[in-house]
């Protein structure tokens, strides 16, 4: 056979030929024909004459003399193609590892990013289809108070009472809309209800004893809450609790006098009082919508707003998507390196700005209990939060507790170092092995600890 020496544009070319046409997608495979490109080039002639019966290398060879199979001399004579041909190949295949591994760390960040689109969006679709519930129901508890009203389930003759049990059951947005308030009032007066009766303080206990058992909590409840802008709704309080707090024969002792002489009494009333029905209306209309900003204002500040810190892969993110799932739960993410980077001591400038500013009330620093460790920075930086801010919810969190062992020697440890007694955590399930998976676990009692502080 005439030796034909090859260009390199031909080598190339018959090297794409040989990756497009005959290159395994099987890693495994790949790995055995490069294994055997090296050796031929290191010149192992056993390996050569091993290797010429396999089907890939009858496949190169068909590529350089276009022939089936190749005799022994016929391969030692185009040695010298032949190992410039599988260097352009082995060249090739590590350039397509390095692509794949870049298209797949690509990928899987893709994937990552969409991942956590995705759950923020269902933590926004959540929210919204709660609000939008909320605003359902609402609507629906008012339409059927106002249906109740047009059928007389309210008793008419007891304008003081029933009005206050109609509106022990409204919502915050039905008592910030001033013109269901209004249709409200109008459904009663039309129903017969007397807005301009004045009602005694005597005359009153007496519907207050006859109130049916499932409407007293309520009812007492509501009062509670307001007690402290009327004295007919702290005189409401005072009976329910002289009366229905008793056993059914001491009611009967009790109901003629001694109830009402306790209730009034205590609410600084005489048996005299009175109370007109339009004012109390008002006085209602005016408390409740204060009474649920102040609520709402006692929730906001129950409100968690944590930043997630730790080093790099100790967890965060896992422990971020699950903690945004609960209520009242703000929640931030920021990497934590040793050392005294600019990069570093930026970051700790910025959480503790974030304190200072109380746009953060709570720290998790999460600790990976794989690596069996809690260095001597991460203690100075808990100690150093915990001097500068004497309020602030700061929480430990050991992740990756699969191992219980390890997790409760690194807890001891840690507790020792800093006084906090660290939470053990699994954010999500993890499988050991294809028959054994390690159900998550941890984070409600993590969410526990915090709201306790």
């Amino acid at each position: 056979m005439t030796n034909m020496i090859m260009t390199n544009t031909q080598l190339e070319d018959n090297a794409k030929f040989f990756i497009n046409e005959f290159c395994p997608e099987d890693s495994a495979s790949t790995s055995m024909i490069v294994a055997g490109m090296v050796s031929i080039i290191n010149g192992n002639e056993f390996d050569l004459i091993r290797i010429k019966k396999q089907k890939w290398f009858e496949r190169i060879w068909y590529t350089i003399t276009g022939k089936n199979k190749a005799t022994v001399r016929e391969m030692q004579a185009r040695r010298d193609d032949l190992n410039k041909y599988l260097i352009k190949i082995i060249s090739k295949l590590s350039d397509m590892a390095r692509t794949n591994s870049a298209q797949a760390a690509e990928l899987s960040s893709a994937i990552l990013t969409l991942d956590n689109g995705f759950r923020d969006m269902k933590v926004s679709i959540d929210k919204i289809a709660r609000a939008l519930n909320d605003k359902i129901l609402s609507l629906d508890t008012y339409t059927f108070i106002i249906n109740d009203i047009r059928n007389k389930k309210y008793p008419a003759d007891k304008p003081l009472l029933s009005l206050i049990d109609i509106m022990s059951q409204i919502d915050n947005r039905t008592a910030k809309d001033l013109n269901r308030l209004r249709q409200l009032k109008e459904t009663m007066e039309n129903s017969g209800f007397l807005f301009r009766s004045k009602i005694n303080a005597q005359e009153y206990a007496e519907q207050v004893f006859s109130l049916p058992e499932e409407k007293v909590g309520r009812i007492l409840l509501f009062c509670q809450n307001l007690s402290e802008r009327s004295r007919f709704l702290a005189y409401t309080c005072n009976l329910i609790e002289n009366y229905f707090y008793l056993g059914e024969t001491d009611r009967d002792i009790v109901r003629s006098n001694e109830a009402v002489q306790e209730s009034l009494r205590f609410s600084k009333l005489s048996s005299d009082s009175y109370c007109i029905v339009d004012k109390m209306y008002a006085d209602l209309k005016e408390a409740i919508p204060e009474k649920f900003s102040q609520l709402s204002r006692m929730a906001e500040a129950a409100k968690i707003s944590a930043c997630i810190i730790g080093k790099d892969s100790v967890g965060k993110d896992d422990l971020f998507h699950v903690l945004k799932e609960y209520e009242n739960f703000a929640i931030k993410s920021v990497n934590f390196e040793l050392g005294c980077s600019e990069e570093n001591i930026a970051k700790c400038q910025s959480v503790r700005k974030s304190i200072k500013n109380k746009e953060v009330n709570c720290v998790i620093y999460c600790v990976d209990v794989s690596t069996g460790k809690f260095e001597k920075q991460e203690i100075e930086f808990i100690k150093s939060l915990s001097d500068s801010f004497p309020t602030l919810k700061i929480a430990i969190a050991l992740t990756y507790c699969v191992n219980k062992f390890m997790a409760s020697k690194l807890a001891d440890d840690i507790y020792n170092e800093t006084g906090k007694k660290p939470i053990c955590i699994l954010a999500k399930n993890v499988v050991v092995r294809e028959d054994i998976i390690v159900s998550a676990f941890g984070v409600d009692d993590l969410v526990e600890e915090v709201r306790s502080m």
